[in-house]
């Protein structure tokens, strides 16, 4: 039977440190596909290209020290990044993915009647790797 993952213990880090406040976070995965369709075909054929991965990451604008707020990470910085799907309640992911991003641009937003909320953009650079040996601590989840 199929494992199911719940959102809620999902955890991103960047640099080495969690996010603080993290609400979710969003990643895709590409890759270009380069048409080599030649003369006499009768059908279109394709290749894959290059490959490459982004994605974004919204959070409540904190003041967190214990971990990293949205005020310590900078646009136009590279940070090792680690997406966790879920501890599985053992405190141990199952699943993640790892890789190095860039960070492109970061959104704040208020409004009266909700708490000042984030999101984070991101454009993965090199390989992005499954990683169903990543650990993940407690108080990283509980963040």
């Amino acid at each position: 039977m199929a494992t199911c993952y719940h959102g809620k213990n999902g955890a991103l880090s960047l640099g080495g440190t969690n996010i603080a406040m993290l609400t979710s976070w969003t990643l895709t995965e590409n890759a270009d596909t380069v048409e080599c369709t030649a003369m006499g075909d009768t059908s279109r054929k394709y290749m894959v290209g290059i490959k490459g991965f982004e994605g974004s990451a919204e959070c409540v604008w904190s003041d967190d020290t214990a971990t990293q707020s949205v005020s310590e990470i900078t646009v136009g910085t590279e940070y090792a990044a680690i997406f966790f799907v879920d501890d599985n309640a053992t405190a141990t992911a199952d699943m993640g993915y790892k890789g190095q991003v860039i960070v492109t641009s970061i959104e704040v937003s208020a409004a009266m009647d909700d708490v000042v909320r984030a999101t984070i953009n991101f454009q993965g650079t090199g390989d992005l790797d499954r990683d169903d040996s990543t650990t993940v601590t407690e108080s990283q989840i509980s963040n």
